[in-house]
């Protein structure tokens, strides 16, 4: 391993991936603050040529959320906001693989998304302290001050770039046509 130069070479002796996966994913989550992108617990979704974060707690309904996307579907569990201007949504290659990739590796971050359910779709802009509060809830970060402290910096850039919203939304009517919409829409 050299992590200076984010190079590793591994090497699986036996059938479990598992310890070997755990290893990797964590060093995924340790780096990516420092290289200026972020890890995020989301589901992520590429509309049309953008890509879409939906973050929340476990039961805010990701998987559920992605089971219905009607587009490419990155990941319904970890996706990683790739370090570079503007931000892209990619996939972290850990947990909950989509469909539908369609070759493309990833799509610029047009929007985050914090999910809460509700009787109906509902979809309003959150202030950036707001949706930073809201957002290092999603960041798998590992504990440590200076990775906090470099990715709440990045959280703070990203959201100073990319609209954060929070969604309402119920099962039963999924909410595509109208995220799409609002989304090619987004106001002030």
């Amino acid at each position: 391993m050299d992590p200076g130069a984010a190079w590793a070479r591994v090497q699986r002796r036996e059938e479990r991936a598992y310890p070997l996966e755990a290893v990797i994913r964590t060093a995924m989550m340790a780096r990516l603050p420092l290289l200026g992108g972020l890890p995020l617990h989301a589901a992520g979704v590429i509309l049309g040529e953008r890509g879409v974060a939906f973050f929340g707690p476990s039961g805010a309904g990701k998987t559920t959320l992605s089971d219905t996307c009607p587009e490419s579907v990155r990941s319904d569990e970890l996706v990683a906001v790739a370090p570079q201007d503007p931000p892209w949504l990619v996939r972290s290659g850990f947990w909950g693989e989509g469909r539908g990739s369609g070759g493309a590796i990833g799509a610029p971050l047009a929007a985050l998304v914090a999910l809460d359910r509700g009787p109906s779709y509902r979809l309003s802009r959150l202030e950036p302290m707001e949706a930073v509060r809201r957002l290092v809830g999603a960041l798998p970060v590992p504990l440590g001050p200076p990775l906090w402290s470099r990715a709440l910096a990045v959280a703070a850039r990203i959201v100073s770039r990319v609209p954060v919203f929070r969604m309402e939304w119920t099962p039963s009517e999924p909410p595509w046509e109208q995220l799409s919409e609002s989304l090619a829409n987004p106001g002030p």
